[in-house]
């Protein structure tokens, strides 16, 4: 009986009209608040599952931090235990001795302070420019737009392989943005999809109609996408100055 009540994400997408891929973000972020079982692909949500993910989306669209909305949810539901005991025996990264952070940490600030912001600025305006192309401004720039958009991805992709290599302390901050670069390439891949689909020649009456109901519903995607860049703006502006909190800090000593 129990097994009949358990939702996947494809389920919980179509209650909340919220696409799979941001859901998907969503579980790994607020793993500790979601009620699940199984693992991987087999992970199926208890049906609690879904006003905890409807929250989520209401604070992050309201530009709440992560920090916000784990309080929030914190307060009003129970943490599942199961997901930090598999993360804490798959074995924790060993941050590096302080002796040797010290040059680590001045280069991994500049990066941040001088590169991240403005890489989530630039995939959030390519972002918009290629959806307003698919609603019918100019179908022939949808692949340069796209295009663009995939190399903002790879020059944030870059930076959080770099940071990632220059020190462990900063490695669960990299993980959400490797999520959010996965959920931005997965809404870019439909982006394209329903451009090339446009630009066919037999694409003509009803096929036209479905097309604006779908462009309809990509801006709705693009709402949530935006709300997440907002976050990622907040967190990286904490990161860079956690990350001079601890030049100071290594000067000092």
């Amino acid at each position: 009986m129990t097994a009949k009540k358990l939702l996947s994400i494809a389920v919980i997408s179509r209650d909340l009209n919220i696409p799979e891929s941001t859901l998907h973000y969503w579980k790994n972020r607020f793993s500790e608040f979601l009620p699940s079982v199984g693992r991987g692909r087999q992970k199926r949500f208890r049906p609690e599952s879904v006003d905890i993910f409807r929250t989520i989306g209401e604070m992050l669209k309201l530009g709440h931090t992560t920090r916000d909305v784990k309080a929030e949810l914190a307060s009003h539901y129970p943490l599942n235990v199961e997901p930090a005991r598999e993360q804490g025996a798959s074995g924790a990264a060993m941050p590096m001795p302080m002796q040797q952070m010290q040059p680590v940490v001045e280069g991994t600030a500049q990066i941040a302070t001088a590169v991240g912001m403005e890489i989530a600025k630039v995939i959030g305006e390519k972002l918009g420019e290629a959806l307003r192309v698919a609603c019918g401004d100019g179908l022939s720039t949808l692949n340069e737009q796209l295009a663009e958009a995939r190399q903002a991805m790879a020059e944030q992709a870059s930076v959080v392989d770099t940071l990632r290599r220059s020190g462990g302390y900063c490695e669960s901050r990299l993980a959400d943005q490797d999520l959010l670069i996965q959920t931005l390439r997965g809404e870019l891949e439909v982006l394209q999809e329903r451009g090339e689909t446009r630009q066919e020649p037999g694409v003509q009456g009803e096929e036209v109609l479905n097309l604006r109901r779908e462009n309809s519903e990509l801006r709705d995607k693009l709402s949530v996408l935006e709300s997440e860049l907002v976050r990622l703006r907040k967190d990286r502006r904490e990161m860079e100055k956690f990350l001079l909190e601890k030049i100071s800090t290594l000067s000092k000593g």
